[in-house]
């Protein structure tokens, strides 16, 4: 695990965080919960006077039109609007095609809170441009989740470490059946070289 997933009584700057969860869909629906807590809580600095069922009616997410059903399935439970944009001739989300939408929505008084990009979609492994997304989430204030349960582990691997500009990794997640914590054994007992070399045979 990456050194912002560990807790140090010595180190101020190494907090911990992150979850173990039990499916993919259970971590978009925490990611969007979560973000969308943290944007209601920073509308109301704006205007306390706002009432937080009226900021919950303008948010809006993001996602491609390949993303898993999940996403869509997290913003009905999570109460949110959920725009599913075209992707480019590689089946990837670009950075233009997500700011022109994000400008559109403000232009409409629309909160934009929330994009999740696709690591591996499941119907075509194709992946979404992350650097051009995470410079405009970044620029915007808009939190970034990257859905990896198809193809997320391939990153442990230098070869595809490129596919990780533009996000960070905070949680690991299986689906169906609770298996991280089997997870976590295998990693500790392979090691980080064991997978590698697993991967990519």
């Amino acid at each position: 695990m990456p050194n912002t997933s560990y807790n140090s009584s010595e180190d101020r700057e190494q907090t911990g965080g992150g979850v173990l969860l039990g499916s993919a869909s259970e971590c978009v629906l925490m990611a969007i919960l979560a973000a969308r807590t943290k944007k209601i809580e920073s509308q109301r600095m704006i205007n306390p006077l706002i009432k937080d069922a009226e900021i919950l009616s303008n948010l809006v997410c993001y996602t491609s039109k390949l993303a898993h059903s999940c996403v869509e399935k997290a913003g009905l439970i999570a109460m949110i609007k959920v725009r599913q944009l075209a992707v480019d001739e590689n089946f990837s989300l670009r950075g233009k095609t997500l700011d022109t939408c994000i400008q559109a929505d403000k232009d409409n008084g629309l909160i934009p809170f929330f994009v999740c990009g696709t690591l591996g979609t499941t119907s075509c492994a194709s992946y979404d441009n992350f650097e051009e997304i995470g410079e405009i989430c970044q620029r915007e204030k808009i939190w970034f989740h990257v859905d990896g349960a198809y193809a997320g582990s391939a990153l442990i691997c230098h070869e595809f470490s490129y596919l990780k500009k533009g996000f960070e990794h905070w949680s690991i997640a299986l689906s169906r059946r609770f298996r991280a914590l089997k997870l976590w054994f295998t990693i500790r007992s392979y090691g980080v070289e064991g997978l590698r070399n697993y991967i990519l045979q």
